[in-house]
């Protein structure tokens, strides 16, 4: 019996780490691809330290190290594949600092070690670490799947299956380690399990997975006068229905009011308007809480009031986004517009 998990083991270690690179080395080179890619090549990565460690006597600090280096990015890297599912989503600067962990583990190889770090709290803190990523990107893909922001190429069952795996998997070490549930070894088998069906999806179609847009757009060519059209458009729907005060209004609602194809109304965005979607909307939601804030007679709605008036999903999102194209909170600008109006 352990000669079988062991081999299921080392084919799950390899199985991953080609089809991460397989990911990684498409020739469309989306986001889509980077991330799943990357968030297999760490599993492979995490799974062949576990194995070395139940199954041989290699007891490398060093190869420790880079396994939990590995565990601590999986979870940001799957967490910013399900963000590059919305088709409006851009990987941002400040967006590296969810993998610092993982660099900081990485960077501290040569001081830590099972005795002084791992069995003294380093261990279970990566593992609730995990379980609060899981978490993350699993709100984050219901979300889209809601608000029906995946491109539509995609496969909204394949995803969850993809994730629930993924899931699995890192939930596994918690339950063994924190719970003391299941064995050791039961996250790595499940993993390579798992992977075959993902496997079989990808080799069946591999759209499921990923979102084709960049070839779109390069295959996408629309003249001056298209683009002005389209804008037109746009703008002709966004001030007579203002739609944008629906706090579901996606893309794909935008595209059955304007009968322009998504892709073609992304295209738009980025050539016409310099900027994707969301920020076209939020734009709009932010000139609208501007004029209800600065209106007397609505001075019984609150904040958050004010926030789902205008289209916002939550009162978090809306303060993040006012500050973003105002330089300060909605109180504030509420509280300066009092002042202006006395």
């Amino acid at each position: 019996m352990e000669t079988v998990v062991v081999v299921l083991c080392w084919l799950g270690v390899f199985h991953s780490l080609l089809l991460g690179l397989c990911f990684l080395t498409s020739k469309s080179n989306n986001n889509s691809h980077v991330f799943l890619g990357a968030t297999l090549i760490f599993i492979s990565i995490r799974v062949a330290k576990s194995t070395l460690f139940v199954f041989t006597d290699h007891q490398s600090e060093y190869l420790f190290n880079v396994g939990f280096a590995a565990h601590a990015a999986i979870g940001p890297a799957m967490f910013f594949y399900v963000k590059s599912l919305d088709q409006d989503w851009i990987f941002r600067r400040f967006d590296f600092f969810h993998f610092v962990p993982a660099v900081l583990v990485l960077t501290a190889t040569p001081l830590l070690t099972l005795d002084n770090f791992w069995y003294q709290g380093g261990y279970g803190g990566l593992l609730y670490y995990t379980v609060f990523y899981c978490g993350l990107y699993a709100f984050e893909l219901d979300n889209d799947i809601r608000s029906k922001k995946l491109v539509d190429s995609l496969s909204p069952a394949w995803i969850i299956l993809l994730t629930l795996i993924i899931t699995v998997f890192q939930s596994a070490y918690f339950s063994n380690y924190v719970l003391g549930i299941t064995s050791y070894t039961a996250s790595p088998v499940t993993f390579a399990i798992g992977l075959y069906v993902i496997t079989i999806a990808v080799l069946k179609n591999n759209a499921v997975f990923i979102s084709d847009i960049s070839q779109k757009y390069q295959n996408l060519k629309l003249t001056g006068d298209e683009i002005a059209a389209f804008r037109k458009k746009i703008l002709e729907v966004m001030d007579s229905k203002r739609p944008f005060l629906d706090n579901n209004f996606s893309l794909r609602k935008l595209s059955e009011m304007t009968a322009i194809p998504q892709h073609v109304l992304s295209r738009t965005f980025s050539m016409e308007f310099k900027e994707n979607f969301t920020n076209f909307i939020n734009r709009y939601r932010i000139e609208e809480s501007k004029r209800i804030l600065r209106d007397p007679s609505k001075d019984y709605l609150s904040i958050a009031g004010i926030a789902f008036e205008c289209g916002f999903n939550s009162i978090s999102a809306f303060n993040v986004s006012f500050k973003k194209f105002m330089g300060l909170t909605p109180s504030a600008f509420k509280r300066t517009a009092v002042k202006n109006f006395l």
